[in-house]
């Protein structure tokens, strides 16, 4: 199938560049749900009173106040997913879909995918990565949500909680920072340790269902004709959403 642009990742900034896009733009996401370089990481971001720069941004913000999802400069995103979601509501999404292969041509990109429906290959004009490539990525962590087991647990300095607010007050986002060839599972079982060791006191509420990225690299660049925007680099997720807008507004999309 051809469309005439394509965006890989179901993202944040993936979403601000669909607010311009009509039809003939397709998003290919291979995890199950979009949203997970902050949802789905427990990445919940700060720097929320950072300025936005677009009207659709500032009416996400809004949506993200009246969600209570922000205190403070800090976020707390549970119950956030469904306002991403009904931003891709509508919009031609794949998610669950392994991009095997990338090659150029010369009117554009010939993407192999894996999902479902088997292997398929789509064409497209442009294309613009918001996702974090491997080679992209500077340092990486595992976080989970953990609540006290009993009043007054305290954690050890070498554990880095992040306090939450609102419905999830005196519950904490817990960060372990990984190497960066670890993987999930054994990720899961340091978690575990943690838990049995330091975290003794606390009790594992949810674990995140993939990693926290920092890139190398950030904002919007471009390798070998490709656009990068890796989502996560953004300190939030409306400051994601808010570039990917500006980035389509400015017609490079």
């Amino acid at each position: 199938m051809t469309y005439h642009k394509l965006i890989l990742g179901a993202t944040f900034a993936a979403a601000g560049l669909l607010t311009k896009s009509g039809g003939d733009c397709l998003v290919i996401e291979p995890k199950p749900s979009a949203g997970h370089e902050f949802l789905g990481a427990l990445a919940f971001g700060t720097g929320y009173g950072e300025p936005l720069f677009t009207t659709e941004a500032a009416e996400f913000y809004q949506q993200f106040q009246e969600k209570g999802a922000m205190h403070r400069g800090k976020g707390c995103l549970f119950d956030c997913a469904s306002l991403l979601n009904a931003k891709l509501l509508n919009k031609n999404v794949l998610l669950n879909t392994s991009i095997v292969d990338i090659r150029p041509e010369a009117d554009g990109f010939c993407v192999t995918t894996h999902g479902v429906k088997g292997f398929r290959t789509f064409r497209a004009t442009e294309l613009v990565n918001t996702l974090c490539d491997e080679g992209n990525i500077f340092k990486k962590s595992f976080h989970a949500w953990v609540r006290p087991a009993t009043k007054g647990a305290a954690a050890p300095d070498s554990v880095q909680l992040e306090p939450l607010f609102g419905a999830f007050e005196n519950s904490y986002i817990v960060k372990l920072p990984v190497e960066k060839d670890c993987t999930y599972p054994e990720a899961r079982q340091r978690l575990s340790d943690v838990l049995k060791n330091e975290l003794s006191g606390f009790r594992l509420g949810l674990s995140a269902d993939c990693f926290a990225l920092t890139p190398k690299k950030t904002g919007v660049f471009e390798t070998g004709g490709i656009v990068q925007m890796p989502s996560c680099g953004f300190q939030n997720p409306l400051l994601a959403f808010d570039a990917g807008v500006r980035f389509a507004e400015r017609g490079m999309f």
